[in-house]
């Protein structure tokens, strides 16, 4: 098969400016939901683009694990390419693609470090084996269990915690600029 005869046709719908709504985070929710209903795989799988040394553009995906009217959050290394790109040039651009709904976003914006107490939230909500164990016993009513789980809370108190964040642990937010579906001249029919 030539790949120039690859092509889809898009009937899923139409997308007007009169549908959006006039607040891009709670157009966001509503496709994000969309897709969340949908059930697609890794709903929440984003590019990152960013620009790199000598101004090359550079692109990877990565998930979304929070989002706001403050910005759409990731978790990534402080050495990695992203952020060693975004410590030079905060300008970002991230882009989900459902393809299951025929539907992809554009969000230009800043980057910016998330702080340390919203890092340690994440870090904290993610338990370790033993503690997940721990959590599925103190819900079977397992009496040792709870022993055990209050050693480790006091174990795992914030100031604890907080020197077990990973040093390397980058947490960036995207402050978003503009977001927009990627459009063709109006209608907006390509972006849906």
């Amino acid at each position: 098969m030539d790949i120039f005869d690859l092509r889809n046709e898009y009937k899923k719908g139409s997308l007007e400016r009169e549908d959006l709504n006039p607040n891009p985070f709670a157009q966001f929710k509503k496709w994000f939901n969309e897709a969340l209903d949908c059930k697609l795989e890794e709903p929440n799988a984003m590019d990152v683009a960013t620009v790199g040394e000598g101004g090359a553009p550079d692109i990877r995906t990565v998930l979304l694990k929070s989002w706001d009217e403050k910005g759409f959050v990731f978790f990534t290394n402080y050495e990695s390419s992203k952020a060693r790109d975004i410590s030079k040039n905060s300008n970002v651009a991230l882009h989900f693609l459902w393809l299951g709904l025929e539907r992809q976003l554009k969000i230009l914006g800043r980057a910016e470090k998330i702080s340390t107490l919203e890092s340690l939230r994440y870090f904290v909500s993610r338990p370790s084996a033993p503690e997940q164990g721990y959590n599925i016993a103190l819900a079977a009513g397992n009496e040792v269990c709870r022993n055990e789980a209050q050693v480790l809370k006091r174990r795992n108190s914030p100031a604890r915690l907080l020197g077990r964040l990973p040093r390397n642990a980058a947490h960036i937010r995207v402050l978003a600029r503009q977001a927009q579906p990627p459009a063709r001249p109006l209608p907006l029919q390509a972006a849906r």
